[in-house]
Formats: C-alpha cells, sequence, structure tokens
C-alpha cells in the first residue's frame, strides 16, 4: 500500500512538471506583435500661449507648435514639440 502512495506521488509530480514545464514553453512561443511606427507629434499644430494667471507667470517656450491638452482658469497642460530641452 506505502508503494502505490509513493507511485501515485510520483506519478503526480511529474504530471504537474511536465504541465508546468509545457506551459512555460507554450507562453515564450507566441510571435512579437509587430509595431508600428507612430509619430507623438502627429497632433500637433501651432498653438496660443494661454492668457492665465498662471500662464505669466511661467516663462513662454521658444516652440508654438504643440498641443493643448487642457486648459481653464486654474492652470493647463500642453505638450510641446521642436524643442531639445524641458523647462
Amino acid at each position: 500500500m506505502k508503494k502505490n502512495k509513493q507511485l501515485s506521488y510520483r506519478l503526480l509530480s511529474i504530471a504537474l512538471s511536465i504541465f508546468l514545464i509545457l506551459s512555460l514553453v507554450a507562453c515564450g512561443s507566441g510571435t512579437e506583435a509587430e509595431t508600428e511606427d507612430v509619430d507623438p507629434t502627429a497632433d500637433f499644430a501651432e498653438f496660443r500661449w494661454p492668457r492665465s494667471a498662471v500662464a505669466q507667470v511661467l516663462p513662454t517656450p521658444q516652440s508654438t507648435f504643440g498641443k493643448i491638452v487642457w486648459e481653464d482658469a486654474s492652470g493647463f497642460y500642453i505638450e510641446i514639440g521642436n524643442t531639445s530641452s524641458v523647462l
């Protein structure tokens, strides 16, 4: 009886090991998804620097090429292109 139990445990551990190995191999065998080159500035255009009180205390960037993401009286968020440094 004890030998049957040991054999059962051994077979179960072998089966689980094979399952684990096959699962890991299957996860890594997928084809790589093709990536396309996307221009992050594709939706940029000329913009006007905001006239809010918050904008008046910030340095005005040399570039006026970008995208105003949001703007209200309390602040704004602009993505600016054609610049080589961060202010």
